[in-house]
């Protein structure tokens, strides 16, 4: 059996699937259906024309789905919808994809917008998120509220994908305005708009999809244009790189500024972990909750056994879907497996369109106590209750009691045979007068005493 060695906790504050969009709670509400037309475009430089890789975020809802694509953020070339150089759109049946071209020389390239088990739903806040890198397998990748759900490898009409991004100094448009495909156009929200010029990775995406950008970013340096929609009002939306890509509105300001929806983020404020008795116990709290179905506990195990590696869902826990108070959830793992040397924990959070969202994880380093020890109790002094831990290099019949200061016994903690490891026994002293008490334990022939103060 084995001691916990140490247990990697980390503090989290994660929103799962919806957003309440930026700290300013606001958003560009975008409809070219509507008179005046409501769009974005942005100012054009040479920082948002990445050309080998590129990375391009957004949070987006669909108000409205209409017979054709909405068009979420584009870059593009009027009357030659083929070469637009980036796109990112969502289909009327709520599939969303990404699309990037090289220009001129006539090559473009899709992910998959069509069978997908992930599809979008009007209402609901969702991140959204490609990457393209020439020189990865498979160069492009779409997100959805950080999980991959599409990819491609191939250009349209059969070859390898690895052409580099074409066209110059096009428009940036959010929301999308045609004047010659009035088909792709679309009834959308959108806000936290970034575009970088390198592909970031899976788990820079889940870190920061929730958080405002700042130069703590791995890849801050590779940030090009960055609207955070947060002004409420006015005619322009800036551009927080300081490149001079301030962005226009056009329309009536006062239609295209919306304030944050009512909908809470789901969000995990603490994941923890604890050992006893061969056990793992896992506690996670939410501060509020929107459509949660619920927790999957999944585990990876580095061991003598290449069969425990990978990760394993162990567990379920049904969420409260709706909710803006504190929730507790806990889940005990049984580790009780002689080869283990290292454990994993994370959580996957699904919300009821199916929809989900890991969250970090949890690290454990396990070994073998080499000798008998008792533990001072903590905590200590205590009122009512305090915790009695010790460890056993192998195999024992463990005695725990407790005395007064006249050696009389008040209580017995264990009386069993225990498998080699580390343990924690709760002891509740409310029936028992305040002052100074004793324990100890007999293992084998190891004896140890130690003091506590209720």
């Amino acid at each position: 059996m084995k001691q916990l060695l140490n247990c990697a906790l980390f503090l989290l504050c994660i929103y799962f699937p919806l957003y309440s969009q930026g700290a300013g709670g606001y958003a560009l509400s975008l409809d070219v259906h509507d008179s005046p037309q409501r769009y974005v475009e942005a100012a054009r430089t040479s920082h948002i024309e990445p050309t080998d890789a590129l990375t391009v975020e957004v949070w987006t809802k669909v108000i409205t789905f209409r017979n054709y694509n909405n068009p979420v953020v584009k870059r593009y070339a009027e009357g030659s919808e083929p070469y637009d150089s980036y796109a990112i759109y969502i289909e009327s049946d709520g599939e969303p994809w990404a699309k990037v071209s090289n220009g001129s020389g006539g090559k473009s390239a899709g992910t998959p917008n069509t069978g997908l088990s992930t599809k979008l739903s009007a209402g609901t806040w969702y991140h959204l998120a490609f990457t393209y890198d020439k020189t990865q397998s498979p160069p492009l990748k779409f997100y959805v509220n950080g999980s991959l759900i599409s990819s491609q490898s191939q250009i349209d009409g059969g070859g390898t994908l690895n052409f580099s991004l074409g066209y110059s100094n096009l428009n940036l448009r959010f929301g999308y305005f045609s004047t010659t495909n009035t088909w792709y156009n679309g009834d959308i929200a959108v806000d936290e708009i970034r575009i970088w010029n390198s592909a970031l990775d899976q788990s820079t995406i889940q870190s920061w999809m929730n958080k405002y950008v700042t130069s703590s970013h791995p890849n801050y340096t590779n940030l090009q244009g960055y609207w955070k929609c947060d002004e409420g009002s006015g005619s322009t939306t800036a551009d927080a790189t300081g490149n001079g890509q301030t962005a226009t509105l056009y329309g009536t300001a006062s239609q295209i500024w919306i304030s944050s929806d009512a909908a809470l983020p789901i969000e995990l404020s603490s994941f923890v972990c604890s050992e006893n008795d061969n056990k793992i116990l896992l506690e996670w709290e939410t501060v509020s909750e929107i459509n949660n179905y619920g927790f999957a506990i999944e585990r990876t195990i580095r061991s003598s056994k290449p069969s425990d590696s990978g990760w394993k869902e162990i567990g379920f826990i049904p969420g409260k879907v709706n909710s803006s108070s504190i929730q507790k959830y806990s889940f005990t793992d049984d580790i009780a497996l002689p080869e283990l040397t290292q454990l994993k924990y994370r959580l996957k959070q699904i919300n009821s369109d199916g929809i989900f969202t890991y969250s970090k994880e949890i690290e454990m380093k396990l070994e073998t106590p080499t000798c008998y020890k008792l533990l001072q109790n903590y905590p200590n002094p205590f009122n009512p209750v305090t915790a009695i831990g010790y460890e056993l290099p192998a195999i024992s019949h463990v005695k725990l009691n407790v005395y007064d200061v006249l050696g009389r016994e008040v209580a017995t903690l264990v009386n069993e045979v225990k498998n080699a490891g580390t343990f924690k026994v709760k002891f509740d002293a409310s029936r028992l007068s305040s002052g100074v008490y004793f324990y100890s334990i007999q293992a084998g022939k190891y004896h140890e005493t130690k003091k506590l103060l209720l």
